[in-house]
């Protein structure tokens, strides 16, 4: 197991309890929640990229396909935690994470279609 896959494991594992941590606060705001998003989308990103990468994977189409759907909406988790982080108004806030997401959703049917081998 090299670098790169131990890497992987680690980045999981942090935000997987990052995730959640920010889910078990009481009293817990939007913020919390977007990020418990956010760290969670990371969490499957990562997780992926370990299987992928661990020489004795199995189901590597699945976990390939994982990768690139979580990886396609990590910018729309993020745009969606730092805009109400940052307190951003709340209309272009919105028009800002609808674009990120059908963006987001758009790459992602693009590359699992690349990926489905009947289409090939």
């Amino acid at each position: 197991m090299d670098i790169r896959t131990q890497a992987a494991l680690l980045a999981a594992i942090v935000t997987l309890a990052l995730a959640v941590a920010a889910l078990l606060r009481d009293n817990r705001s939007r913020v919390f929640t977007l990020f418990a998003v956010f760290s969670a989308d990371l969490f499957l990103f990562s997780l992926a990229v370990f299987f992928l990468r661990w020489p004795e994977g199995f189901g590597t189409v699945w976990w390939d396909r994982l990768a690139v759907v979580s990886g396609a909406l990590v910018p729309a988790a993020a745009l969606a935690f730092f805009l109400d982080f940052l307190g951003v108004a709340r209309r272009p806030a919105r028009r800002a994470r609808n674009a990120m997401l059908a963006g987001s959703l758009t790459g992602t049917c693009s590359s699992l279609a690349v990926l489905i081998p009947s289409c090939g």
